[in-house]
């Protein structure tokens, strides 16, 4: 998918954003785990083979792993009750990933 050659990314968080935004893409691959090079990973005839030790694959998961609630989380005031400075979604989500005492994102 896409000439299998790295998509450009230069982190982790980067090539999974892309992946979220192209809707052809089923996931992440890195050939050598930590070693920054990101592949994406098509949804037509998507599977997931052993080639050997170090290859990884960061799967979309659709829907993500957070879950639109209507209404509005009683512990807003976390953190202080203020922007957290995200200019996306996926960055607040990423954020919220990062700390252990985020539950969840109000908007």
């Amino acid at each position: 998918y896409r000439g299998n050659q790295h998509n450009g990314a230069t982190s982790l968080f980067e090539a999974l954003r892309m992946c979220e935004e192209d809707p052809g893409c089923a996931g992440i691959g890195e050939w050598n785990e930590g070693g920054g090079w990101y592949n994406f990973c098509g949804n037509k005839r998507y599977g997931i083979g052993n080639y050997g030790q170090g290859r990884v694959v960061w799967e979309k998961q659709v829907p993500a792993n957070y879950v639109r609630k209507v209404g509005y989380c009683h512990s807003y005031g976390y953190r202080g009750n203020q922007h957290n400075g995200a200019t996306s979604l996926f960055e607040a989500l990423r954020m919220c990933e990062e700390d252990p005492g985020c539950a969840g994102i109000g908007e």
